[in-house]
């Protein structure tokens, strides 16, 4: 996640991310999506007690 961060603020602070963007280059991350002012790492993991055994906390 840190890995990302850094990049999305570097990205603001050349101003190659401007407002409405959808997604940016990461590195190795490859293209990120961003929705609204919200950077996607992937699908949310949504955890139930069936499946609580495949997270490795």
């Amino acid at each position: 996640m840190g890995y990302s961060v850094v990049h999305v603020a570097k990205a603001m602070q050349e101003g190659a991310l401007p407002p409405g963007s959808t997604s940016i280059s990461a590195g190795r991350l490859g293209s990120i999506e961003i929705r609204g002012d919200n950077v996607m790492l992937g699908a949310p993991f949504i955890f139930t007690k069936q499946n609580i055994d495949q997270f490795n906390f």
